[in-house]
Order: C-alpha cells, then structure tokens, then sequence
C-alpha cells in the first residue's frame, strides 16, 4: 500500500491510522483499475452491456456510498448532541431535559 504523506514525516503513528482504512483503498483502486479496463474494451461492449455498467451498477455504487454517508451523520449528530454546551453541544438538549 502506498501512504502519501502532505504534512510532516510518516510516523509509524501515521501508519497505522491509514493502514485502518485499507479495505476502502483497495475499494478505490479496484474502481479504478475497473475504469480503465471499461476504457480498453469500451469498443467491444454492446450498448446495453455498456449502458447496464454505467447506469446501473453506478446507481448501486452510489446508494452503498449513501448508506455510508447516513451512518456517518448519525455518528456525528449523536457525537454533537453528546458534547457539552461548553464544547460546542446542542443546548436545546439541555433546554428538552
């Protein structure tokens, strides 16, 4: 795996939280490899093969990624409602207790 590194030098520190987030790089780089391939058969494909990929199966792609999202804002709205006023906290919280 290759960790690309902007800021600072790469700590073992650095490591170990990108090496956490493997699965969804090996995620990136299989779309991206199947990209490139649809570009090097794209002449070979019927339309509706061609079609049924880009519409489709994107369409499939985008409601994981949605779901992923969703569960994403749920933790950060529960993570917000959790802080403290003093931190930032949602104070109706304190207001509907």
């Amino acid at each position: 795996m290759l960790i690309i590194v902007k800021d600072g030098e790469l700590t073992e520190r650095k490591k170990q939280e990108t090496y956490r987030y493997r699965g969804l790089f090996k995620v990136i780089q299989r779309i991206t490899k199947l990209i490139e391939e649809l570009e090097v058969v794209q002449e070979y494909l019927t339309y509706s093969d061609e079609e049924n990929i880009r519409k489709q199966r994107v369409k499939q792609f985008n409601r994981i990624l949605d779901e992923i999202e969703e569960q994403i804002q749920y933790a950060k709205e529960e993570y917000q409602a959790e802080l403290p006023v003093c931190q930032g906290g949602d104070i109706s919280r304190i207001i509907r207790e």
